[in-house]
């Protein structure tokens, strides 16, 4: 796990100073008002990032030890970060992945991310958000609720060696007619507990999972 958060956290700089739209902030957090137009990515190193309403961002937003926050109804690339949480309000579309290592990440109503979310150590939250590929998780529960639509699979991924110190059972919990076009797969040695409650549904196949339905879980 440490040479796996290690290595993201170099990728990710790396990333960050050989950007060449907008340049990058060190030891500063960035503010984006409700309504602005950005032409240009958004990177710092030890500052947070916080968009307000109604925005455009046409680049990528990534940081290294701060969290993400964006608001409702906007448009952005990519949103990645090493140490922090990522948030996204209602109604907005992120054109690319959702990723951190060590954070939780959590969609509002009628998000929409047109990639891949993930996370290593950090818990998922989705409501009403459409996720048109993959979900993988090392260690946190995911919970989709209100109508989430996931159109790859959900994984849970082995620790790279780093036996998992959990006791209890990770949980991915789909409920009010979420659905999973792909599978849900875990290769850690974790148990991982699936809950399928108000007509939600996996379409694919289940891999190393404790499958528990509505009616088992109210017995």
């Amino acid at each position: 796990m440490r040479k796996t958060f290690e290595s993201l956290t170099y990728g990710l700089i790396l990333v960050l100073f050989s950007s060449g739209c907008g340049g990058i902030s060190v030891n500063r957090a960035i503010t984006i008002n409700t309504g602005e137009t950005v032409n240009h990515s958004l990177n710092t190193v030890n500052g947070r990032i916080t968009v307000g309403d109604d925005f455009n961002i046409k680049g990528e937003v990534r940081t290294v030890n701060g969290g993400i926050t964006v608001g409702e109804n906007g448009k952005a690339g990519t949103l990645q970060t090493v140490n922090g949480s990522i948030k996204i309000g209602p109604g907005t579309k992120i054109a690319g992945d959702v990723n951190t290592v060590n954070g939780s990440i959590r969609c509002g109503s009628k998000a929409v991310i047109e990639g891949s979310l993930s996370t290593i150590n950090g818990k998922i939250d989705l409501d009403q958000t459409t996720v048109t590929q993959d979900i993988s998780i090392h260690n946190g529960d995911i919970t989709l609720e209100h109508g989430t639509n996931v159109g790859g699979n959900i994984v849970v991924k082995d620790s790279k060696g780093n036996s998992s110190k959990r006791k209890k059972p990770l949980v991915i919990r789909l409920s009010h007619g979420s659905v999973v076009q792909g599978s849900v797969f875990n290769h850690s040695d974790k148990k991982v507990q699936l809950l399928l409650q108000g007509n939600s549904q996996v379409h694919g196949k289940t891999k190393n999972v404790e499958l528990i339905t509505e009616d088992q879980k109210s017995e």
